[in-house]
């Protein structure tokens, strides 16, 4: 739940980022250029906070999901034992899962090989199927003697699936025999640059996928990112209503909760 929320923010940031650079295209070719490549820059951020952020909540709660489970009355003795079984075996997969998400956020908003992810994603969910089998009942159906992992199988199958589909992805968009003009103008490369403060802020911040609603951003031309400016433009009328209907969207989701 954490990863897709943040896939979210992730997509907006995007979104902007992808929308300037194409007006810009016509009049500021070098200005597009520089955005188009945040689009890139976003989804490495997109990548890596989230794991670092998560990923210890995660893995903590997971791998003492039976005792916390006991402690909360949910379950008792063995079946404790198998929750955290369950949950442990499970950490395969949330990194896998994490970068998918991320690529196909990326993909979407360049608009390229969005029915391959689709594609993809259906023909992994047989493999998914087929893995699920062989590893919680056993091979015997196959003529193999082999009596599987039982539960234990079910988020061992999911792993390996899900870290097939990530490779299968990642060659798609970077494999070298595959020149994708929309990757190859906004994708720079991996760079540690591109993971700053001021990023993560947008990213994680409670208003992390605003980028026009602060009052230095109404009063200025661009909002500072960290070494890389996204311009706001007058005409941009749609992104900034936007953004301001997400704003009061989320003041009035928290307003409720509180």
């Amino acid at each position: 739940v954490l990863v897709v929320g943040n896939m979210n923010a992730l997509n907006l940031l995007c979104l902007d980022a992808h929308d300037v650079a194409m007006e810009e295209e016509e009049e500021e070719p070098e200005m597009a250029a520089t955005s188009y490549r945040q689009v890139g820059e976003w989804v490495q951020v997109g990548m890596v906070l989230p794991l670092l952020v998560f990923s210890p909540v995660i893995v903590g709660l997971w791998s003492s999901s039976g005792v916390v489970l006991g402690m909360l009355g949910a379950c008792t003795g063995e079946v404790c034992d198998i929750a955290e079984a369950f949950s442990t075996a499970s950490l395969g997969w949330v990194v896998p899962f994490t970068l998918i998400q991320a690529i196909s956020v990326y993909l979407e908003v360049i608009q390229v090989h969005v029915w391959h992810v689709s594609a993809i994603s259906v023909a992994f969910c047989f493999i998914g199927i087929f893995l699920n089998i062989v590893l919680v009942f056993g091979s015997s159906f196959l003529g193999i003697p082999w009596r599987g992992l039982g539960y234990r199988g079910i988020p061992v199958a999911t792993s390996i699936t899900q870290w097939l589909q990530l490779m299968v992805l990642s060659l798609l968009v970077w494999g070298r025999t595959t020149y994708i003009p929309a990757v190859a103008r906004s994708w720079g490369g991996w760079s540690g640059s591109n993971l700053t403060w001021a990023r993560a802020k947008h990213f994680l911040g409670p208003m992390s996928c605003l980028l026009y609603t602060s009052d230095a951003a109404d009063e200025e031309d661009s909002v500072d990112l960290g070494g890389r400016r996204i311009i706001k433009k007058k005409k941009n009328e749609r992104m900034y209503y936007s953004s301001m209907s997400y704003t009061k969207t989320i003041i009035a989701l928290n307003v409720d909760q509180l």
